[in-house]
């Protein structure tokens, strides 16, 4: 199964290798779906790939691959591009895999290779809600931006500022 985030027209060329490869029978693909739908297949997959491209956006403009995130707290262990932003999230061989961005046929023998080995896929997945678990959640999001406002603070927080800034944090997440 095939979860796309575009539209079908965008997916031809994959269409085209599935064709080419002569597995387009084993292949139900799914396109745009919303959030539950997502998670209700993801739920259900061994794996998660985010082929993340090695560009401005995903290197210098920072992003936050919720993909990844989603996967890994569903105990879906992930194999991604081997980028900084990957690697704040989730350890080579702990949590997932991360292959070379770009690489096509480093990520397909790494997807071999995990495929191959249920058992240790299934240990990564554990590992990865784990770490999610214990790491990720909006509680210690807002407890680590609650520290970073306090330790960039040039004048200081009073007692008073930090009760509003823990009510807006509090409003937000």
């Amino acid at each position: 199964v095939l979860c796309v985030a575009k539209h079908n027209r965008f997916a031809k060329q994959y269409h085209k290798l599935a064709e080419k490869l002569g597995i387009q029978e084993r292949i139900t693909w799914h396109y745009a779906l919303s959030q539950e739908e997502l998670l209700q297949w993801l739920a259900h997959a061994k794996l998660s790939v985010a082929p993340l491209a090695d560009c401005d956006r995903n290197t210098l403009q920072g992003c936050c691959p919720l993909k990844i995130l989603e996967s890994m707290s569903l105990g879906v262990p992930v194999v991604a591009s081997d980028l900084p932003v990957v690697k704040e999230i989730l350890s080579h061989g702990k949590h997932g895999h991360v292959c070379r961005a770009g690489r096509a046929p480093d990520l397909a023998r790494v997807l071999r290779v995990l495929l191959e080995s249920p058992e240790y896929l299934q240990q990564l997945g554990q590992n990865a809600k784990q770490h999610i678990e214990n790491n990720f959640t909006w509680e210690q999001s807002k407890n680590r931006l609650k520290e970073l406002y306090h330790a960039r603070s040039s004048v200081g927080l009073t007692h008073s500022d930090s009760g509003e800034l823990d009510t807006c944090l509090s409003k937000q997440l």
